[in-house]
């Protein structure tokens, strides 16, 4: 399984090529999103884009944050201050669920790099 970030999400919506290929290297494997995804979809929703936003919705399954989530985002959080290299603390809740899903979390953000973890896809 696939969980999209909000930046390629939000890229494939955009029409970024980049962003449809690296989606399409995944048809098939089951490609979803977590809550905090859907949160700053909807958060960032305008009359211009909110029947792109709520028709991408209705094709994905959504992760929310459990008690497991929890514990890993800790250990990412104090493994990013350790070495001075704190990110959005939705960016850390969104690896946090993919890690603990055993998902390969696809980002087109660069500070993913950041969290040391085999099943993050920075494209």
């Amino acid at each position: 399984m696939v969980v999209l970030d909000t930046s390629i999400l939000i890229d494939f919506m955009d029409g970024k090529i980049e962003a449809r290929k690296a989606i399409e290297k995944f048809e098939g494997h089951g490609i979803r999103i977590t809550v905090f995804t859907k949160y700053e979809l909807l958060r960032g929703e305008t009359p211009a884009n909110a029947a792109k936003i709520h028709g991408v919705l209705k094709t994905l399954n959504i992760l929310y944050y459990t008690d497991e989530a929890v514990e890993e985002s800790v250990t990412i959080y104090k493994s990013l201050k350790a070495r001075g290299r704190l990110i959005n603390e939705i960016d850390v809740l969104i690896a946090a669920i993919s890690i603990r899903n055993g998902d390969i979390l696809l980002t087109s953000d660069k500070h993913f790099n950041d969290i040391a973890s085999p099943y993050i896809t920075v494209v």
